[in-house]
């Protein structure tokens, strides 16, 4: 896997890029995180990408919890974020617990959202699938859901421990 510094000085983060689905389990072995993990996605990413994605997490001894969420910016909502927030208490998760988002910009703005604000903030780990995910939502740190009043109303920009998978890769796997 290979450590790309994104650096901001004091702001400065890393982006862990070139692993496979399969082996995003074994690489977060090696942080410091404990071993309940929440995969935020879609119904559509969840049958295409999950169960690769949860089979190596379990292999590296990953308690895994998963939370499909409906698709599209209409549920980019605090109604969706509150939902996640008591799938994070079913789950049992703590401070060092990774919410890890699989899909594309608005799975990664929920997810991140939520990871930014569940306990004070937990890590956060975004393996985009869209093409607009990977240089967007997924490297800048921005995470937000709307509010009745506009888009993104309610936001947290923080740098997290990032990962990014070579997804491309495997949205070619699973094409073809």
């Amino acid at each position: 896997m290979k450590k790309i510094t994104v650096n901001l000085k004091e702001r400065s983060y890393p982006i862990y890029t070139g692993a496979r689905l399969a082996g995003l389990g074994s690489e977060l072995a090696k942080f410091k995180f404990s071993r309940r993990v929440l995969v935020v996605t879609n119904t559509t990413v969840k049958k295409l990408y999950f169960p690769v994605l949860r089979a190596g997490l379990e292999k590296a001894g990953f308690s895994v919890s998963v939370s499909a969420i409906a698709d599209g910016e209409r549920y980019k909502t605090l109604q969706t974020v509150n939902a996640l927030y008591n799938e994070c208490l079913r789950a049992g998760l703590d401070r060092r617990s990774p919410v890890i988002a699989l899909g594309g910009g608005v799975v990664g703005d929920i997810a991140g959202f939520v990871a930014a604000t569940y306990m004070r903030g937990l890590p956060f780990v975004q393996v985009p699938t869209t093409l607009l995910a990977m240089v967007d939502s997924s490297v800048g740190g921005k995470t937000g859901v709307d509010l009745p009043g506009g888009k993104n109303r309610s936001f947290d920009i923080r740098r997290y421990h990032l990962y990014q998978n070579d997804p491309m890769q495997d949205v070619c796997d699973a094409s073809y």
